[in-house]
């Protein structure tokens, strides 16, 4: 108490001179002292017997209060927004246990008496979690599944899942990625067993309520394979006149192990020839000499667990095929390159069918008893060639054919001219002009020349034989064209010469033009040509080129660089082209080369 006296003064209000003086003593303190105490003590959640049911989760404070002194008093919850209730009222010491749900949260415990607001003890409580997990999930009824193998790295799994305590459905994260009804069993597909899965369920309604599962995969489950197939013979037999065979097998599996017997067919359709129980012996046919296929010998639960053979006749069941080979002969393909010389052979065979059938390379067939050409290709390619012969009645009778090639037949081309342009000669009122040619060729071979026209038009200008000197005009002066020079029966031995006319209105104008000898020449290489033709000039001055098909037309241009360049064929078809350079005297130095493929 501040003030345990008060001293006043009193003044009358007419007579300021009459007054009295006044001190007044304080009584003693009235009020009590604040002896409050409390103990706090704050359960674990509870879940109220319903795992799968979070909202009846609880946990209890135990408050014992003291020094009350006989007042009453009372307890409040006070929560973060404000809000305040009253949830106790007490007239003396105490102690009492209050019931409070885990989803309401933390909040401030006031313990305070009701007559004096300021004797009061604060607490904040920590509500503990709810403890329910929100949802009720049971696993159960982990199946293995062998995958029809014994591999056990491809065996999978399931499991049976039930879900209890949310509302609407459920689903299931990564890896299940499923979802289901609440008390309602289901049957999940996990896959190849490989260790534990981890996985969330959660309630479509409430994404908050959400609970983590996890299983544990079931052992493999698959069986080893134990199955020998041994002792497998086919053997002739003849029945009923007929020659045909038998296959016979021994099978051990395990004690009384199931197993199957299926023949595949070359078409692909199947047969079971029998289903068994533990080791056998068995035997299978008779069979006809052309009939091949396989034999599969399996386990009946694991389609792995497989052996396999291919079954035919045995050799000595086989029926001859007799042939014979004549008649090797070479064809030149028209030209003197023996790399593209081609053969044939002739071919008769006897047999107890109507007709036999060659399997590659000849893939042919003929009549038995008549003589068939076979085309083979080149000889260069094909210097021999070994093939199978099979009667179209009885595929086990057969003959293999071996036959040699005959030697390349075309013959070298030596083929080799010189030639010159006359001056110009008058001839009535026209410039005309000759062209002499010295052609050496083998003894009376044939040769033929023809003059190719800038506009594509050919003409055959004569045949001979043996070496000789010819003279070809008169010509048009001003008239430039190709002449051709070759083999009459090998059209790739041939030269060409590109004849430039001598130009008649100049005075005293020198057209010798000798091919063997010009001032300048060309290089082409390599000629025949796959794919890339270099081209020198030997002029060695900057320039360009031209290319020319046998028809006449310009089919590709490019340059020359110091008299260098190069032209990529491989776009071009195969044939002979001309190669055309403008020289310093302003006609053209034209070349042949030939493109292969």
């Amino acid at each position: 108490m501040d003030n345990p006296s008060h001293t006043f003064t009193v003044f009358d209000a007419v007579d300021p001179q009459c007054y009295v003086t006044i001190t007044v003593n304080a009584p003693p303190p009235c009020s009590q002292e604040c002896d409050l105490e409390v103990d706090i003590e704050v359960s674990d959640c509870d879940d109220n017997d319903t795992p799968g049911n979070v909202s009846d989760d609880f946990y209890i404070i135990t408050l014992n209060v003291t020094g009350t002194n006989d007042q009453p008093w009372m307890e409040k919850q006070k929560f973060d927004d404000g809000t305040e209730i009253v949830i106790y009222q007490g007239t003396e010491d105490e102690e009492i246990e209050l019931t409070l749900l885990s989803q309401d949260g933390d909040f401030t415990l006031w313990v305070f008496l009701s007559d004096y607001f300021d004797c009061l003890i604060d607490t904040y409580i920590d509500a503990p979690e709810t403890c329910s997990g929100c949802l009720d999930v049971v696993v159960n009824n982990k199946q293995c599944y062998d995958n029809g193998t014994s591999d056990p790295s491809d065996d999978y799994w399931t499991f049976d899942i039930e879900v209890d305590g949310g509302s609407g459905y459920w689903t299931a994260g990564s890896p299940i990625n499923d979802s289901g009804s609440y008390n309602d069993p289901k049957t999940i597909w996990v896959g190849t067993i490989a260790g534990d899965i981890t996985f969330t369920i959660t309630d479509s309604g409430n994404p908050e309520c959400r609970v983590e599962v996890t299983v544990s995969p079931p052992e493999p489950c698959s069986v080893e394979c134990i199955l020998e197939v041994t002792d497998l013979v086919t053997e002739c037999k003849e029945v009923e006149g007929t020659l045909m065979y038998v296959v016979t097998l021994n099978v051990e599996v395990n004690d009384d192990q199931c197993f199957m017997v299926k023949r595949k067919n070359d078409d692909g359709s199947e047969e079971i020839l029998g289903t068994y129980n533990g080791a056998q012996t068995l035997t299978y046919g008779p069979f006809s000499i052309g009939e091949e296929f396989t034999l599969w010998v399996m386990l009946c639960e694991t389609f792995d667990c497989v052996r396999d053979f291919y079954i035919q006749a045995p050799e000595d069941c086989e029926d001859c095929i007799d042939f014979s080979i004549s008649n090797f002969t070479c064809y030149d393909n028209g030209t003197s390159d023996p790399d593209d010389d081609y053969w044939t052979f002739d071919i008769i065979a006897f047999g107890p069918g109507s007709y036999w059938s060659a399997g590659y390379p000849i893939n042919d067939s003929g009549s038995y008893g008549s003589s068939k050409t076979i085309w083979v290709g080149s000889i260069q390619d094909n210097t021999s060639v070994e093939f199978t012969i099979y009667d179209n009645e009885d595929e086990r009778c057969f003959a293999n054919v071996f036959v040699q090639a005959p030697e390349p037949c075309s013959i070298e081309c030596n083929l080799e001219v010189e030639s010159r342009v006359s001056d110009c000669e008058e001839n009535e009122k026209d410039y005309v002009f000759y062209v002499y040619l010295n052609v050496q060729i083998g003894d009376d071979e044939c040769f033929m020349v023809k003059k190719k026209n800038l506009d594509g038009s050919e003409e055959v200008l004569g045949t001979y034989n043996g070496s000789q000197q010819i003279t070809l005009g008169p010509f048009p002066a001003g008239e430039d064209f190709t002449l051709w020079i070759m083999g009459c029966e090998t059209f790739d031995c041939v030269r060409d010469l590109y004849i430039n006319a001598p130009d008649c209105d100049k005075e005293g104008s020198r057209n010798f033009r000798d091919d063997f000898g010009l001032a300048e020449s060309i290089e082409l290489s390599p000629n025949p040509v796959l794919s890339i033709l270099n081209v020198v000039s030997s002029s060695e001055a900057d320039s360009s080129f031209e290319v020319y098909s046998m028809d006449g037309l310009v089919i590709a241009k490019g340059d020359l660089v110091k008299g260098v360049g190069r032209l990529n064929v491989t776009d071009i078809k195969e044939g002979i082209y001309f190669i055309s350079i403008p020289q310093a005297d302003g006609k053209q130095l034209v070349k042949r080369f030939i493109i292969l493929k």
